[in-house]
């Protein structure tokens, strides 16, 4: 785990990440699976998860407009009305 000090000198995105691989290896040691420790997959699917999150609320909020294209989905600022 970090430092309170060294917490303080990294930026939002490292401290969540740090954040995110604690929670999975707590996760492994209460169900007692060896190694505990976060491999990059794990990482990224709980990563990728939050990110999933935090776009649908800021579409929920109106901050975001979503589009469906061919390959993938779009988002932009919603207009002011």
């Amino acid at each position: 785990m970090m430092s309170k000090e060294e917490l303080e000198q990294t930026t939002p995105l490292e401290e969540h990440l740090a954040a995110v691989i604690a929670d999975v290896i707590k996760d492994k040691e209460e169900r007692k699976i060896a190694p505990a420790v976060a491999d990059m997959q794990e990482i990224m699917a709980r990563v990728n998860k939050d990110v999933r999150d935090a776009l649908n609320n800021m579409v929920r909020s109106g901050l975001l407009t979503f589009h469906r294209t061919l390959n993938s989905t779009t988002f932009e600022f919603t207009p002011p009305k």
